[in-house]
């Protein structure tokens, strides 16, 4: 299996696109480090909810799902390291 993950550190555009969780009637209080409203393509009637997972969050959910971590590695981007990439096996 192949899980990838935005790493929003080096996307610092992405999160210029930041919409109050109140746009949609959510409470700032009912969210978790890492949870973000985003617009799509810059239209803030266009709205997408993201978790930035970090790097242990993301290898936590492998280990959850009883998955056996093969490589990770961190690819895309100008930066070269906009996605964290998990390739895993059962």
């Amino acid at each position: 299996m192949l899980a990838t993950f935005w790493n929003l550190d080096t996307q610092p555009e992405l999160l210029d696109r930041r919409l109050p969780f109140s746009t949609v009637g959510i409470k700032e209080e009912e969210c978790e480090t890492g949870d973000y409203l985003l617009t799509w393509n810059n239209d803030e009637k266009l709205v997408r909810y993201v978790h930035s997972f970090t790097q242990e969050e993301a290898e936590q959910l492998m280990t959850q799902a009883e998955l056996k971590i093969e490589k990770t590695y961190k690819a895309d981007g100008r930066s070269g390291d906009s996605n964290y990439y998990i390739i895993a096996s059962v």
